[in-house]
């Protein structure tokens, strides 16, 4: 497997570097320096160091390699996902920690903001089960190096240009200033990026893959939209699923997970390699939620099946992985 040419390879399992001139070989040796050194501090500060660097680097993307049959590519010097370069940098382990354990179940992975796609390129892998997915972005610039890294996987993985909203077929501002907080919430006052239109997730099961589907994990990365996104996708959720909904660390009153509750969900958060039902929200979340700055990952499902398999995930699964 070969990266794209004028790509710089980079393989995330033993470090090795391919068609890097010097000059940018010194600046990925400074920014691993500079990763692994906030890495105990968890990355604060990391995104303006590559803004400082970023000048002395080139226009060049990285592709990673992750595993045998999967790259992962994004621009060089990436405040947010250049970390990845380290080897021993794990991205949401507690999401590598589902997926790896539920590897053996049919499912269709529901990737809402995506980004560029490192969990679609993850779940349609063989280590990951090789399952089906849809990934759904909503600004343009992201869904291009979305859609870039859904052909360099081979075109394993559909891509949705979309915001999800309520309702679908709406136009709405997209604002932010990074590409991975960009939001359609109302209560979001970054710079207008550009309109998009909005897609809710019942209009997914128009789609055969989705429609046929007999189990579902969603995850939902969409920046504010949590639960406006839930409400647009009641038939869907009435399907076998599990939802992957981001609790913001700056919000002590835990809105999602309090929505995800009152709605019937039963919510799981992974603490020490297991994922722990949430009996005192209240109290769990407090310290769960331990950085204003990160998303926290809780899990909720109203299926038997989904939480007997939530509560059987034990330690040693995510050991099988290199994520």
């Amino acid at each position: 497997m070969t990266a794209p040419a004028g790509d710089i390879l980079i393989d995330k399992r033993t470090g090795a570097v391919q068609g890097a001139s010097g000059r940018e070989a010194v600046v990925l040796a400074t920014l691993k320096a500079a990763a692994g050194a906030l890495a105990p501090f968890e990355d604060i500060g990391f995104s303006h160091v590559c803004k400082l660097i970023r000048p002395f680097a080139t226009d060049r993307a990285v592709a990673l390699r992750l595993s045998d049959d999967t790259q992962f590519r994004f621009p060089f010097a990436d405040g947010y996902w250049t970390p990845l370069i380290l080897k021993n940098y794990r991205y949401e382990p507690e999401l590598a920690a589902l997926l790896v354990a539920v590897a053996d179940v049919d499912f269709v992975f529901v990737d809402c903001g995506a980004n560029f796609g490192y969990w679609s390129c993850q779940v349609t892998s063989r280590a990951f089960g090789a399952h089906r997915a849809i990934a759904i972005e909503a600004a343009s610039t992201n869904a291009a190096l979305l859609s870039a890294n859904a052909s360099l996987n081979g075109g394993r993985f559909e891509v949705i240009h979309a915001a999800i909203g309520e309702r679908g077929g709406e136009s709405v501002a997209l604002r932010g200033a990074k590409h991975e907080s960009f939001s359609i919430d109302g209560a979001n006052d970054g710079p207008v990026v550009e309109t998009v239109t909005t897609l809710a997730l019942d209009d997914l099961l128009d789609r055969p893959t989705v429609a046929n589907a007999s189990h579902i994990v969603l995850k939902l990365d969409v920046e504010g939209m949590e639960q406006a996104a839930i409400r647009g996708g009641r038939k869907l959720l009435s399907k076998d699923a599990v939802v992957i909904g981001e609790e913001h660390g700056n919000d002590p009153g835990h809105a999602v997970s309090r929505f995800l509750a009152d709605d019937g969900f039963r919510l799981f958060f992974h603490d020490a390699g297991r994922f722990v039902e949430l009996t005192d929200l209240v109290r769990q979340l407090d310290a769960y939620k331990t950085n204003p700055r990160w998303g926290y990952n809780v899990f909720a499902t109203k299926s038997a099946f989904w939480a007997e398999r939530l509560a059987a995930v034990k330690p040693s699964d995510l050991s099988k992985r290199n994520t």
